[in-house]
């Protein structure tokens, strides 16, 4: 049975129960590993082709640089370029994921595999990303024109003449140009839930995106500010159980095993340096999970193994991280999922969980009688084949 919805701002609430599902936080957890990885690798790229050495990089941000906070040179911000795109194009896709999974939840199937909703993101999936992808190359080529009509307009007296011709125009290009903007916002949102629930292409994905925004503008603004606050909230307790959770294990062993506390040291100094973070300090203290902005040294004389389980629980910290950004995220994609099902109910009046039943056609009961003389009829058929 599907889900009973209200199409309206109280959905929204639901985000945080529905993005709670190990099946969705786990489809979640793998695109951001995925994505790390291929960002991690191109930000090492960055910055060491901008002067940096592998030894600084990795004492500041081991496994998760953040080239964006350096200076980079030009082959450098080439490879943080290429980073960011193959993190937001693994990112869209699982995201598509996702709410394919929690469309399929919400009309009733609650065993929809990964395996199917991961095939269905690759074929479909990459037309969340090629949207805004689309729209920035819009406003791109808008701009382009725009230098070459402040170009045009340099030449002697015919220039002043064509740019006083084409204002007018220009002026409302610019306004299509803010229009444009203010969809690339909204399709960074709500380009997931298209696709995973219309299986949309990218163009009419981007014609969905135009209808919402023309439609229902300041429902989307209010369902997504809602949203928003619905995600810290949220995403703050589940990263306060978290964070307490890790303390107890860690209280409980260390009383049992005196040399733990040095391996959760060894652990801990294997994550990035939060310490460029100061700002965030308040926000993590009231989750419980301040310790993050505090990497120690590594401590020595553990041995072999001591050294190993350090490692191992160093990548585990990692887990733990990805774990609840999967969380927030989940919840991001489940909302918004939410939300467009809501507003395209309003403008379209048709209700997407609703399965489209296919006309059955009309066949007319046959009686004895009329059997009996098709039967007859088939019998002198055949006689008269035979005597011919």
């Amino acid at each position: 049975m599907p889900v009973k919805l209200h199409y309206n701002f109280k959905d929204v609430f639901r985000a945080a129960r529905f993005g709670l599902s190990g099946k969705k936080m786990w489809v979640q957890f793998m695109g951001l590993v995925i994505g790390f990885f291929f960002y991690s690798v191109f930000s090492y790229f960055a910055l060491l082709s901008s002067g940096r050495t592998f030894a600084e990089v990795w004492n500041y941000y081991k496994l998760l640089p953040l080239a964006f906070l350096e200076p980079l040179s030009t082959t450098g911000n080439v490879f943080h370029f290429i980073g960011i795109i193959l993190f937001l194009l693994t990112f869209f896709i699982f995201g598509t994921a996702v709410t394919k999974i929690h469309f399929e939840q919400l009309k009733g199937d609650e065993f929809y595999e990964i395996r199917e909703s991961l095939k269905f993101s690759l074929t479909k999936g990459k037309a969340s990303f090629l949207t805004p992808l689309l729209l920035i190359i819009l406003m791109f080529l808008i701009l382009i024109t725009g230098f070459i009509w402040g170009l045009i307009s340099r030449i002697p007296f015919l220039g002043p003449i064509i740019f006083i011709l084409l204002s007018i125009p220009a002026f409302f290009t610019c306004l299509f140009l803010i229009y444009l903007f203010v969809s690339f916002i909204v399709s960074l949102f709500i380009s997931p839930s298209i696709v995973g629930t219309t299986g949309n292409d990218t163009f009419d994905t981007l014609f969905e995106i135009f209808s919402t925004i023309n439609e229902e503008p300041w429902r989307l603004f209010l369902y997504e500010v809602l949203l928003f606050g619905v995600i810290i909230v949220a995403g703050a307790i589940f990263t306060w159980f978290v964070s307490k959770a890790v303390w107890i294990a860690i209280l409980v062993l260390s009383k049992a095993w005196p040399v733990f506390p040095d391996i959760v040291q060894k652990a801990h100094s294997l994550l990035p340096d939060y310490r460029f973070w100061g700002d965030f300090y308040t926000p993590l203290k009231l989750v419980g999970a301040s310790a993050l902005t505090y990497i120690p040294a590594s401590p020595s004389g553990l041995g072999i193994w001591g050294n190993i389980l350090g490692w191992f629980l160093g990548f585990f910290g990692y887990a733990l991280i990805f774990m609840v950004i999967s969380y927030f995220t989940s919840m991001f994609f489940c909302g918004n999922n939410l939300i467009f099902i809501a507003l395209y109910k309003k403008k379209d009046e048709i209700d997407l969980l609703k399965e489209e039943e296919e006309p059955e056609s009309y066949m007319p009961e046959i009686t004895e009688e009329e059997k009996e003389e098709k039967k007859e009829e088939s019998e002198e058929t055949s006689e008269t084949q035979e005597e011919k």
